[in-house]
């Protein structure tokens, strides 16, 4: 799978046994290109790690495409994590979504499916993982379409909360792009 803008994302493949492999990719917020009408800001933790600064207040989103592996195992799952951290020790929930949709060449994408990630502070500036989501419905070749956001109607955590990127994890049945 590759999603775009997927430099310098990196690609770990993690072989469980010779045949499936799961396959795992991060896409960091330093190679995520902001756009569209809600981009969240621009920030660095100790003045040199890039993250995106999600607003407490106002909803803030981003986008990714991409492209599931001809490699993917028929039927699979698509797993996907956020990795994040809050901006300072104060307690609360933040809210991240996803809404995602697959499609094959010569369709359109259909309507999304909604996905909630509310996920705690846990009072400290740890680098959090959410809990994987399964992106079900994909098969070889679809391309797919990502809409990452915080919901901040459903939130309680009053600051940024700082994204460092997502993490795709999905079964191969075989070596291959």
């Amino acid at each position: 799978m590759s999603f775009q803008p997927n430099l310098p994302a990196t690609r770990d493949w993690v072989q469980n046994n010779l045949n499936p492999m799961t396959v795992t990719q991060r896409v960091t917020a330093a190679s995520i290109k902001l756009g569209g009408v809600k981009p969240p800001q621009d920030g660095l933790i100790n003045g040199y790690i890039n993250v995106l600064d999600f607003s407490p207040v106002t909803e803030n989103e981003i986008f990714l495409t991409g492209i599931v592996s001809e490699s993917f195992q028929a039927g699979g799952v698509i797993d996907l994590a956020i990795l994040w951290t809050p901006k300072d020790t104060l307690a609360g929930t933040v809210g991240w979504e996803i809404e995602y949709a697959f499609t094959s060449v010569g369709n359109i994408f259909g309507v999304g499916v909604v996905v909630g990630l509310h996920e705690p502070t846990l009072s400290n500036l740890n680098l959090h993982k959410s809990v994987p989501v399964s992106m079900t419905g994909a098969t070889r070749g679809d391309s797919i379409a990502l809409r990452l956001y915080r919901n901040v109607e459903d939130d309680s955590y009053p600051n940024a909360a700082r994204l460092f990127g997502v993490e795709f994890e999905m079964t191969t049945d075989r070596l291959g792009k």
